[in-house]
């Protein structure tokens, strides 16, 4: 994810839909006020008064964009088009104010910006008025004469359409209500998997640094210690037990005097000096407190190998988050090493992987300051939210149910719309039609036949619109070219357009409809196709801005699900990585018993470091730590793998095993599992013996000698094991056992 995508997840769903609430409240503006002032000048006679009808309202609206009443700009700008169209009944004049245009502007601009309460409110209020500013002789208004049915459509659009639409956007705003939760909740599941993971990789850390540690005494071991270092060496031993005896203790919940008492029980310093206050008695819970104890340890270690002291100070406060700082009066690390010396891996992100925060200071004089910060409480893993949501605007059958009010309106005045215009009959049949798919749509747009039905919509519309563009509508029909540009061309085609999917499907959609759109009104006499061309401007404003909007909210909301969906299986790969790791590493909880037994003994003397079988014995637990690292052999070295095996199982009995290659091998694969494991048997089976191995390499074969007690041959038949031959001859007391296989090919 970019910085950029990463800063837009931030920002919640709900807050970008309002953002658009506010640009649509900007693009109704303009549709309430334009096509006025658009009479207003084509007029050419306005007087003072009508001026001050448009001018004043205008004023309100930009009264909303100041800094200081922002908050309340959708009350101001909507009261602004409310004033409006008080002017047209106070001010005397010819008719400029196209009322209906103008409620319905306002409906939309309130669904988009206000309380569902007040819209509805609204919806009363400018209903009221269009039929209300129809039945006063004075009202300055342009409308249709025609009888009752023209004077009750404006306000059927704005109860159905608007009523329908303000369900729809309200679904709209708990979908994304519901998105933003959804996604919360992932950021934290992410945090806490992400710490969890921290958590298991720090305590991983910690074992790796103990097993490293022991594998460094015991490769001293095996190659021998000098006479005047046995002292030193000892001492090592011991250190070593200890630190393998802490990575073992996982700590229960415990209060921080139990926390530093068990870190400083394994330190090596002279003194450490312990000062607590706050809340005592307090238990940490066992996942933060051995987290803080390695943290303690490490620093400690850090002032034992850095600082050239002998002394340290711990000052531990407990209040809401647990506050531990570690100092001492050394040489101080350099500002260029701050990030070595174990705080990068074994503090800090062991101690961050809780939730926790690390810093480290080092005085002008010298001394360092490795102060911890940890909480009191770690949430653990989350199970990852499901992503129930399908899309932003189709999610909830609300939404499609609601936007089927224009197709209501459009159902009612189906045939007074078609008796105005000519070619009644097929208008009718098909806005009725229509009408039917897009109802169908609404039912069946979870099934398979939603696309389909998508298809014939479009078709049926383009027909009708055709059909309405080409019939030569006559001055008597302008109400009904303005009733088809509002319903058929406007809110009708909400669902279809939701339907379709993409920028350049749903922006040809729009353009299609766009151009039908203005050809009908185009299509009436010049004399009275004013307000009707104002209305297409509208209608095709209010389409491509939905479409916009739309097409826009799509990517958003699929953006964030994508790369949701991205970061989940990101984390859910690295943990399936992690845990194929910790399954390497899942012996690192507890060196061997043989280690253990070993460094006892040279800690307590009871064994000596000369002796040539606690070398053996320290150089097969040694190969075993190694392997259990997962430290890989270099190339050409499957000898010294074959080799560490069979150092290991001799030392479990007592055996020591001499492996020399006296000519060089050329293969670096190892050898088959059953061939390593037919050689550790025969080892097993000469406790207390010195074997020998040796290596030839002659006629492109390479060829391992072992020389072992006839006794340990149990059958001496010759096997092959994938390339590999084993041969065995028997002689007097001994045999030849010969393990056969050819060089690298050139």
């Amino acid at each position: 994810m970019s910085a950029v995508e990463a800063q837009e997840d931030q920002v919640p769903l709900s807050d970008l839909l309002r953002a658009a609430g506010l640009i649509a409240l900007t693009v109704t503006g303009a549709i309430i006020f334009l096509p006025s002032l658009f009479f207003l000048v084509v007029r050419g006679d306005a007087s003072v008064a009508d001026w001050l009808a448009w001018l004043i309202p205008v004023g309100v609206w930009f009264l909303g964009f100041a800094p200081a009443v922002r908050p309340f700009r959708a009350w101001i700008q909507t009261g602004a088009g409310v004033l409006f169209l008080l002017m047209a009944a106070v001010v005397p004049g010819d008719p400029w104010i196209p009322v209906s245009t103008i409620a319905f502007a306002i409906v939309v601009a309130g669904i988009f910006t206000l309380p569902w309460r007040a819209v509805l409110n609204l919806i009363a209020i400018t209903a009221t008025m269009d039929v209300a500013l129809a039945l006063v002789p004075s009202a300055r208004l342009a409308i249709y004469d025609g009888g009752p049915i023209p004077l009750l459509t404006g306000a059927l659009l704005q109860i159905l359409a608007g009523g329908g639409l303000l369900i729809a956007w309200h679904s709209w705003v708990r979908t994304l209500a519901r998105a933003d939760s959804e996604h919360a909740e992932i950021r934290v599941t992410l945090v806490e998997r992400e710490r969890l993971r921290a958590r298991s990789d720090s305590s991983a850390a910690v074992a790796r640094r103990i097993h490293e540690t022991v594998l460094n005494t015991l490769a001293a071991i095996s190659m021998g210690i000098p006479q005047r270092s046995q002292a030193a060496a000892r001492v090592a031993c011991r250190r070593d037990l200890e630190q393998m005896e802490l990575g073992l203790r996982q700590l229960p919940d415990s209060t921080m005097a139990e926390i530093l008492h068990a870190a400083i029980g394994v330190a090596t310093l002279d003194r450490v000096d312990v000062d607590i206050d706050g809340d005592r008695q307090e238990p940490i819970p066992a996942v933060i407190a051995n987290v803080i104890r390695d943290a303690v340890v490490e620093a400690l270690r850090n002032v034992e190998r850095h600082s050239g002291e002998r002394t340290a100070l711990i000052r531990a406060h407990v209040s809401g988050d647990a506050h531990i700082e570690i100092s001492d009066q050394g040489i101080g690390i350099s500002r260029g090493a701050l990030e070595r010396f174990g705080l990068r891996n074994a503090i800090r992100s062991g101690i961050e992987s809780i939730g926790g925060q690390v810093e480290v200071r080092v005085g002008n004089l010298g001394g360092t300051l490795v102060s911890l910060t940890a909480p009191r409480e770690v949430r653990g893993a989350l199970d990852m939210p499901r992503l129930e949501l399908l899309g932003v605007l189709d999610s909830d059958p609300a939404a499609r149910i609601g936007v089927l009010g224009t197709n209501l309106f459009m159902a009612i005045f189906a045939i007074p719309v078609a008796a105005a215009m000519p070619r009644s009959g097929l208008l009718l049949t098909g806005m009725l039609l229509y009408v039917g798919v897009v109802v169908a749509i609404a039912v069946l747009y979870a099934s398979r036949l939603r696309v389909a039905l998508t298809v014939l919509a479009v078709v049926i519309l383009v027909a009708t619109l055709g059909l309405a563009a080409l019939s030569n509508p006559g001055c008597g029909s302008d109400w009904a070219v303005v009733m088809i540009l509002i319903g058929m061309s406007g809110g009708a085609t909400l669902l279809p357009l939701i339907s379709i999917r993409g920028w350049v499907p749903r922006l040809t959609f729009v353009i299609a409809v766009g151009i039908l759109t203005i050809a009908i009104a185009l299509a009436l006499p010049e004399g009275c196709r004013s307000l009707p061309v104002l209305v297409a401007f509208g209608t095709i404003a209010y389409l491509s801005a939905f479409a916009v909007g739309l097409t826009w909210a799509d990517e958003v909301f699929e953006g964030r699900r994508e790369r949701a969906r991205a970061q989940w299986r990101a984390l859910v790969t690295a943990e399936a990585t992690g845990e194929s790791l910790r399954a390497v590493q899942s012996g690192w909880g507890e060196v061997g018993p043989g280690a253990r037994d070993l460094l006892e003994g040279l800690a307590d003397g009871s064994l000596g470091f000369g002796d040539p079988g606690v070398r053996a014995r320290a150089a097969a637990e040694g190969a075993t730590i190694r392997e259990s690292l997962g430290f890989a052999d270099v190339p050409g070295d499957a000898v010294g793998h074959l080799a560490r095996r069979l150092i290991r199982a001799a030392a479990h009995v007592g055996a020591t095993v001499d492996v020399e290659i006296l000519t060089p091998f050329t293969r670096g694969d190892r050898y088959p599992e059953e061939v390593l494991g037919y050689l550790e048997n025969l080892v097993r089976q000469v406790p207390d013996q010195n074997l020998a191995v040796r290596g030839f390499a002659d006629e492109g074969y390479e060829e391992l000698v072992m020389i072992v007690p006839n006794a340990a041959i149990r059958d001496p038949a010759t096997r092959f094991v994938q390339d590999c031959a084993i041969q065995v001859s028997v002689g007097g007391e001994n045999s030849h056992v010969i393990i056969r296989r050819r060089e690298a090919q050139a």
